[in-house]
């Protein structure tokens, strides 16, 4: 029982959490990252205001989505600026992509990584420099309907402006930080029509994906660190087999392919920033 500020969970604590969520709404964290992810309960819990363990596990246990939906809210950790390590999004922009598209007259791009949508939103202020929107099918996963809901109302929190301004600078953008968001008060608001073509789908901490489509590019940066090595080499199959000949996969700069397979299907296309080319 906690009575004052949860500051993490034991092995044993977690354990039954992640037992309760498996009882009550079939999701498997055994898997996760147990440290990363009884601190980030504990962080949701004090978040929800709930502190007893055992009230915890019994509102699980009963299935309560409303609740769930909030936990998992809590639980998806946030991405807090746009266009995070800029040196990827500038050689995605410059190297990446361009290699890609000589190739295909669209392209199909997975994001793969849970997130609250400034992934997603750097991904397309991306492809806006490029104008290359038209061209591009894009799948979005998410682990909460309450983050979905955000990202599809097109607005953010409004954190650090002048982290992402900096990082516009740093991807040397043709437009700058303004052309692309509109602020009000508390939040940042993008274009709805970008969501045009956009396919959002709910990813299981076990993925679990149909044969099509296939993808000419994944990214799933900072995912993986959030996974024991069995289920980082599980997890990591599924995104192979989604990924056409020559597909690109990245992952982020402080994961390595290196833990997840034995180096035969993959050529390292940029090692610093986790970039790989699946082998024919």
């Amino acid at each position: 029982m906690f009575t004052s500020e949860v500051q993490s969970l034991g092995i044993k604590e977690i354990r039954a959490v992640i037992a309760s969520i498996r009882n009550g709404y079939g999701d498997d964290f055994t898997d996760f990252n147990l440290g990363v992810l009884s601190r980030r309960v504990a962080m949701a819990m004090n978040r929800l205001s709930m502190r007893d363990l055992d009230v915890l596990c019994q509102t699980l246990e009963r299935g309560d989505r409303i609740f769930y939906k909030r936990l998992l809210a809590e639980l998806t950790p946030p991405t807090t600026e746009l266009l995070r390590d800029p040196s990827f999004w500038l050689h995605l922009r410059e190297e990446i992509i361009p290699q890609l598209l000589p190739q295909n007259d669209r392209l199909r791009i997975l994001q793969a990584a849970y997130g609250t949508g400034e992934e997603l939103y750097s991904l397309l202020i991306t492809l806006e420099e490029l104008k290359l929107r038209a061209r591009v099918e894009i799948w979005c996963s998410y682990l909460s309907e309450d983050t979905l809901v955000q990202v599809k109302n097109c607005a953010m929190p409004l954190r650090r402006r002048e982290i992402d301004e900096a990082n516009f600078e740093r991807i040397q953008a043709a437009n700058s930080y303004s052309h692309y968001v509109t602020e009000t008060p508390e939040a940042m608001i993008f274009n709805p029509d970008w969501l045009n073509d956009v396919h959002f789908f709910r990813l299981a901490p076990e993925y679990k994906l149909g044969a099509d489509p296939k993808f000419h590019l994944i990214l799933c940066r900072n995912q993986f660190l959030y996974f024991n090595l069995q289920l980082g080499m599980r997890n990591m199959q599924v995104l192979f087999d989604k990924l056409l000949t020559r597909g690109v996969l990245v992952l982020g700069t402080k994961e390595s392919l290196d833990s997840y397979q034995n180096g035969s299907t993959f050529t390292v296309l940029n090692q610093e920033e986790s970039i790989y080319r699946k082998r024919e």
